[in-house]
């Protein structure tokens, strides 16, 4: 048989599980092209004949589906016998050897589908599991690659005649959609009572209605979304507010929330045109927005918090709790009992990962919920709602190009992080002990993984290893070097030293500031020298001390400490980090004395800030970590803009000196300052020493580029001053943009720099 010339194509990147295999058959369609298109773990491979193969390639170029992502496209030309037609062919088993395509996150649901269960008329109406190839669970239920149904938790689920026809239909929008389902054929959605038997199930109007009605008088209820459970109950219920606090043990750590629409959300928040397109992104990430002072919600939602966390409802589940049908043979006085902004908060036991399974719940939180809102889809990868904000002010000037992020998880893993003029060799990290998160980095990509939480407990270093070995699955990653925090007393240390030496790996340790740094450094491609600024609670110094206030000029290949907050004393070691007044105690103790002998010292920027607020009697005990400066931050808000010209004065020394801080607070208290316009004048006096600090090293070593990072800088007022100040100043700011800038950050600063070490 005569043999035409073939292109062999080969899309890697972002390709699977957004209904790219479907477009290229459309195309290829309208190209009358012929060959197949199928999914490897390279990618995407096509084999085309034809002679507007060119054609098919600009569009992919230039016009790829709106989720795709292509970081590279290869091509070859040989020579097969001619193919009848343009198929998609089953997709090819993964060996094992070869590199691996990404894994989409999972995404927020579409408009397309919120259409289809809102419709009465619809075959999917009140559908809670309805997805299409654009939105809907991808990373919680994928098995093992590639991303077919029988690799999924959707394996379970036989597809009826009307989906199977969608599935197979090319001009369907679900066309080859993996999780396709409908009432039929699909998940089943339970309400069960705390103790998991089943109250009801069959009708989903019927269920729903029952939730909506048992949050409206007050009930808690354990729900299951895609990544697992979260707990709701009605935010505009102090009575309920207070119960659920009680029950989870949660006295004031602010809880997020789920809001009906953007309507309501301007309701209780200042949202500005990036924030509310973040909010209505495919990521529907909680965006923690400045809260209004007279927002209808209850007091116990957030006490003492100037921001509120806000997310829209992301799955079809959660779009119907807040949805009020148009029904003729039901009451309007059913529908009196539609919630519009619910709790919605992870269900974990304090400190542990969230939970996935209605075992879990009725186990671990059967004490905390009234009912559980259940449904056999198995998840089979746990993952958080991410929380991210925008760095700016009401009424400010700040400009930024992106959103900062406080945790990263569902809608952003597993995607890579590519760097660019970087090769890694495989390398693991083990990150930090706090807001853990590991990472694998290789060839030009590092892969963040899931929130994993404080390494406090054996839960959570399980859920480590569980994820690790997913990730070395998926990824066919055999690491070469394993690298970890200095601390020696991390649990995270001790984890890599006993992971290295088990499976006989180099081990590399890299202080905990320069990894924050050298992350922001390659995730901005940057070259040269750079000024970083490392603010946080705690990280293990070279000298033994307990640093946390760092200035330093750095590269990956290492760093030299410039200027830091003068030694302070840190009594009570971590027990100090919970109790700020112990920490104004000590540093007061010293006021005019020299620094005690034999005692831990700290240069914590973290630590000051607990201190001030304990100083201003704002925050005397922590029953969350940050509790203190979260609360210090909200009074500096309420004086936005509205500093005295005397404080403003006095705002500007160069000593970097927390004595010299505190002695002018406790001056200005007596001067019948108000504690808003000290907690402003405090934030403010940090940046502007910061400033001209770096102004005075920029002097010396003419070094303009500058990076940011560490968790002091989740306080908004801190990071949206300093950008500007320093932007302003003709210096080019960077800070984390793909990971975290809290310790969330750090694995992927301790790729960077082993990379560089093992030079």
């Amino acid at each position: 048989m005569l043999k035409k010339p073939t292109q062999v194509i080969t899309i890697k990147g972002r390709v699977q599980g957004i209904g790219f295999r479907p477009f290229i058959f459309r195309v290829a369609k309208k190209l009358r092209l012929k060959g197949y298109v199928k999914n490897t773990k390279s990618g995407v491979v096509i084999e085309c004949q034809g002679d507007k193969t060119k054609e098919l390639i600009k569009i992919l170029k230039k016009s790829p589906p709106p989720l795709a992502k292509i970081t590279n496209i290869s091509i070859k030309t040989i020579k097969k016998p001619p193919y009848e037609e343009f198929v998609i062919e089953k997709s090819t088993d993964f060996d094992g050897k070869s590199e691996t395509a990404e894994i989409m996150p999972d995404l927020a649901v579409c408009k397309a589908c919120i259409r289809d269960f809102t419709t009465k008329t619809n075959r999917r109406y009140f559908y809670p599991f309805t997805n299409c190839t654009q939105c809907g669970p991808r990373y919680s239920i994928i098995k093992k690659l590639p991303y077919d149904r029988p690799n999924t938790t959707m394996d379970k689920f036989l597809m009826c005649e009307s989906c199977s026809k969608e599935y197979k239909d090319p001009k369907n929008r679900r066309f080859h959609a993996q999780p396709n389902a409908c009432p039929v054929c699909g998940p089943k959605l339970y309400l069960c009572n705390n103790k998991g038997e089943i109250l009801l199930k069959s009708n989903n109007l019927i269920i729903i209605k029952k939730v909506q009605k048992l949050l409206k008088s007050g009930k808690i209820i354990a729900i299951k979304s895609i990544g697992g459970f979260q707990i709701a109950c009605d935010a505009q219920n102090d009575h309920v507010v207070m119960l659920l606090r009680k029950r989870k043990n949660r006295p004031t750590k602010p809880f997020a929330i789920m809001v009906k629409d953007l309507k309501t959300v301007r309701k209780l928040a200042y949202v500005s045109k990036q924030e509310e397109k973040l909010l209505k992104s495919h990521l529907a990430p909680i965006v923690l927005l400045q809260k209004k002072d007279k927002a209808e919600i209850s007091k116990y939602v957030a006490p003492n918090n100037g921001y509120l966390g806000i997310m829209l409802p992301y799955t079809p589940l959660h779009k119907l709790l807040f949805f009020k049908p148009k029904l003729n043979n039901v009451s309007r006085e059913t529908f009196n009992w539609v919630p519009e902004v619910l709790v919605m908060t992870s269900a974990n036991p304090k400190g542990e990962p969230i939970v996935s399974t209605k075992t879990e719940v009725v186990k671990k939180l059967g004490h905390v919920v009234d009912y559980i809102l259940d449904h056999d889809r198995p998840i089979e990868s746990r993952c958080d709602d991410s929380i991210l904000f925008w760095p700016s002010l009401r009424n400010s000037r700040v400009r930024w190009a992106y959103p900062i992020i406080i945790r990263y998880s569902r809608g952003f893993v597993p995607q890579p992080i590519y760097l660019e003029n970087i090769r890694l060799k495989p390398i693991l990290a083990f990150g930090s002990d706090l807001k853990n998160y590991f990472a694998i980095g290789f060839d030009n990509k590092v892969y963040l993984s899931p929130y994993i939480g404080d390494l406090i407990n054996e839960t959570n270093i399980n859920f480590f290893f569980e994820m690790l070995d997913k990730y070395i699955k998926w990824f066919n990653f055999k690491p070469e070097i394993v690298v970890c925090d200095l601390h020696p007393d991390y649990v995270s240390t001790r984890l890599a030293e006993n992971y290295a030496g088990n499976n006989k790996l180099k081990l590399v340790k890299v202080q905990h500031h320069f990894a924050h740094l050298a992350g922001v450094y390659a995730e901005n491609n940057l070259t040269g020298d750079a000024i970083g600024i490392a603010f946080d609670g705690t990280g293990y110094g070279t000298d033994h001390a307990i640093w946390g206030s760092e200035i330093m000029v750095f590269n990956p290949g290492g760093y030299e400490r410039i200027a830091h907050l003068k030694y302070m004393p840190l009594i009570g070691g971590d027990t100090a980090i919970t109790n700020p007044k112990l920490i104004l105690k000590a540093y007061l103790d010293i006021i005019d004395r020299n620094l005690p002998v034999n005692i831990t010292k700290t240069s914590s920027m973290g630590r000051l800030f607990d201190a001030v607020s304990s100083l201003l009697e704002l925050c005397h005990k922590q029953s969350y970590e940050g509790e203190a400066p979260s609360i210090l931050e909200a009074y500096a808000l309420k004086a936005q803009n509205n500093l005295s010209r005397d404080l403003l004065a006095a705002c500007t020394q160069d000593c970097f000196d927390p004595l010299a801080i505190l002695k002018s607070i406790v001056e200005f208290k007596r001067s019948n300052y108000s504690i808003s316009e000290l907690a402003l004048w405090f934030h403010k006096r940090i940046v502007n020493e910061t400033v001209k600090l770096v102004e005075n090293i920029a002097r010396m070593r003419r070094i303009y580029q500058v990076c940011l990072s560490g968790g002091v800088f989740q306080n908004r007022i801190v990071f949206t001053f300093m950008a500007s100040r320093l932007k302003k100043l003709n210096f080019c700011v960077y800070t984390n943009k793909q990971v975290p800038i809290n310790d969330g950050g750090i694995a992927l600063g301790q790729i960077v720099a082993a990379n560089q070490m093992k030079k």
